[in-house]
């Protein structure tokens, strides 16, 4: 039996059974997705927002992300772009010295992008390991606007997953080997500098509330600087993030 809540607040009591495995015809509640939920199959995508000059980028994967962030910057550096925003709410991790590489230094090098309101990073709960780290390096390296929720993983602590089987319990392992400094101060989460949590109401209407908050504050409307939140690195204060002090375990079925 399970307990589901309707959207006015009451719940509903259903028995369930399970079912063949296999393809699913799942009903979604809008119909519409917004761009991220469109776009979250695609290694990475990006389009100028209609009516905008803004540049949206869904950041999902890092895999072709040289040629991908290349293409990228070729469209930048050829059109007249406002703003940037890259949208990494769905990014489960890869290398994350690939993500600086190809990303961060590479925005580095256009001042006119790397400004107070015209450099956004949204990230989510699925944000994770190294796509988590990138997000840390856009704040502490970068003047990036982070927003939406605080990625699924702390900033400092153990990473470069390992696993091995025990023998008689055949119990699995997962370990990590390296620990990783990517913000000078422990804090319990990335928070972002705007926090926005989802919401039923707007996702059963197809609406993004995160990229409508950053649309609404745009630099044409006098956004100049945002305020920043204490675990913000000076850059004199940067790790590299590549010390290993030991190791970490957890056991899972």
């Amino acid at each position: 039996m399970f307990t589901f809540a309707r959207a006015d607040g009451s719940t509903t009591a259903v028995p369930m059974r399970s079912s063949a495995t296999g393809p699913q015809d799942w009903i979604l509640p809008y119909k519409t997705a917004p761009l991220y939920i469109q776009h979250s199959p695609d290694e990475f995508w990006f389009t100028t927002l209609p009516n905008t000059n803004t540049v949206y980028v869904a950041f999902n994967s890092y895999r072709h992300l040289r040629s991908n962030a290349a293409a990228l910057f070729r469209y930048l550096d050829s059109h007249v772009i406002d703003r940037l925003i890259i949208d990494m709410r769905t990014n489960r991790g890869g290398d994350y010295l690939q993500g600086h590489k190809h990303l961060i230094a590479r925005i580095l090098e256009r001042p006119r992008l790397n400004q107070p309101g015209h450099l956004y990073v949204i990230t989510g709960r699925y944000t994770f390991s190294a796509a988590m780290s990138n997000a840390a390096q856009f704040r502490t390296e970068t003047h990036a606007t982070l927003v939406g929720e605080p990625p699924g993983e702390v900033p400092n602590g153990y990473q470069e997953h390992r696993s091995f089987r025990l023998p008689h319990s055949h119990l699995v392992v997962n370990y990590s080997v390296r620990y990783y400094k990517f913000l000078a101060t422990d804090v319990p989460a990335l928070l972002p500098d705007t926090t926005i949590e989802p919401d039923w109401h707007d996702y059963q209407a197809g609406r993004d509330p995160v990229l409508e908050w950053i649309i609404a504050s745009s630099p044409a409307k006098g956004a100049t600087e945002f305020p920043r939140l204490p675990n913000r690195a000076h850059a004199a204060d940067r790790p590299d993030g590549r010390v290993c002090v030991g190791a970490s375990m957890i056991v899972c079925s």
